[in-house]
């Protein structure tokens, strides 16, 4: 082989050595799945998080919360990404003020809980899944 060759195949082994590098976060993490590498995930911190009319109950496997006119739970561990951002499904049980009829069973409803934690406060809205609607 003459050097102009050599130089030519070393050349085009290190464009590959870099594309290879380059590229490899966009293939799946094994053969044949679907399966690819997430954000790391910070745990809420836990406790009670509130607002008027509002309380939620951070605990370290589920998350309770109670509204003037409504409970809701995320049966999980809550956690957000680096920014403070997280969305969940949970369930949201509407109630009605006053008294309660006997006959009159609740019932829950899949939502999506998203929000944002900045320091000691937190923000959040609740869609219905079914509809799309904003529930507040």
């Amino acid at each position: 082989m003459n050097p102009i060759s050599n130089y030519k195949l070393s050349r085009s082994i290190a464009v590959a050595i870099i594309a290879t590098i380059l590229f490899a976060g966009m293939y799946p993490k094994r053969a044949g799945t679907m399966e690819y590498s997430q954000p790391k995930l910070y745990k809420v911190a836990t406790g009670t998080w509130g607002a008027a009319g509002a309380e939620m109950v951070v605990d370290k496997s589920s998350v309770k919360l109670t509204f003037d006119c409504a409970n809701g739970e995320i049966p999980l561990t809550l956690k957000n990404d680096k920014k403070g951002n997280f969305k969940v499904e949970g369930t949201y049980t509407r109630r009605g003020f006053g008294p309660i009829r006997i006959n009159t069973p609740r019932t829950s409803e899949p939502v999506i809980y998203e929000g944002k934690v900045t320091g000691r406060t937190m923000s959040i809205k609740i869609t219905l899944i079914a509809t799309g609607d904003f529930i507040g």
